[in-house]
């Protein structure tokens, strides 16, 4: 039960959500954390291209990086046009766009598919296993994630 002086869970999530990043003091953390926010977007990318790598996890880990090293490069990351929207939407809560749960759920499985039977040896079979238990835990991730609907501009009778 809220209390006057805590909020509920849900206004302080909006409360962090928006305000602005904590930026360290000493140089060299500053330095570290804003490296690590660039390999993460590096890697997020990567993933965005590879099945099998991850996109959503990085470019999270990147946003608290930049949150922490400098706020240009926050501001940066969550108004990007390739990512920004996608990354707003996540931490907000909207969920991801059904075109997108398909797509990844289509080229993950295909290539999944063609990696536990063609491209990993038979004697290799726990492997396989394990691709196909990965596949199936994404898979149902995914689809408990919330599905966001575009929002559709209404047109005036006629």
């Amino acid at each position: 039960m809220p209390t006057a002086n805590k909020p509920a869970p849900l206004e302080r999530a909006s409360a962090t959500a928006s305000s602005p990043p904590k930026v360290e003091r000493h140089q060299l953390v500053r330095l570290l954390f804003l490296i690590a926010g660039l390999l993460c977007v590096g890697l997020g990318l990567l993933g965005a291209l590879l099945p099998l790598l991850p996109t959503t996890p990085f470019l999270l880990l990147a946003a608290a990086c930049f949150a922490r090293s400098s706020t240009r490069m926050h501001h940066w990351l969550h108004h990007n046009r390739l990512f920004g929207a996608y990354i707003q939407r996540y931490r907000a809560g909207d969920g991801m766009p059904l075109r997108a749960k398909v797509m990844t759920l289509l080229v993950m499985w295909l290539s999944l598919g063609y990696s536990a039977v063609v491209a990993v040896p038979a004697h290799w079979w726990p492997l396989a296993v394990i691709l196909l238990l990965i596949g199936v835990a994404t898979t149902v991730h995914i689809l408990r994630l919330k599905t966001y609907r575009l929002p559709t501009s209404s047109c005036p009778e006629r």
